[in-house]
């Protein structure tokens, strides 16, 4: 995923825990937040509720981009305040969505 953002033309920051992804979140104050469910050391769901509990990084929006159960997880991600939920094989509709995301700013 990376790789194609980068040659769509955005800037990527990554980070390969919640945790690192919220304290990245702090420091960046990124566009837009593309988050995977399966973390290593949380779940995905509580980092896009702490994401948008914080007024500094409630703003930002947040896809979420993840091979779990799209009913169950799509559901909970939205009720977290996710604005899109993304199965990892729709990522021409990701990139779609990053970019009307992005063009709006």
């Amino acid at each position: 995923m990376r790789r194609q953002a980068e040659a769509a033309g955005f800037e990527v920051y990554t980070a390969d825990t919640g945790a690192a992804g919220l304290k990245l979140a702090l420091s960046e104050k990124p566009d837009v937040i593309l988050l995977d469910l399966g973390l290593p050391d949380v779940n995905g769901i509580d980092v896009v509720a702490s994401l948008k509990r914080n007024p500094q990084t409630a703003p930002i929006p947040v896809l979420v981009w993840s091979g779990s159960d799209v009913s169950e997880g799509s559901a909970k991600a939205y009720e977290a305040g996710a604005i899109g939920y993304f199965d990892k094989i729709e990522i021409a509709d990701l990139m779609a969505k990053l970019r009307e995301l992005l063009d709006h700013e």
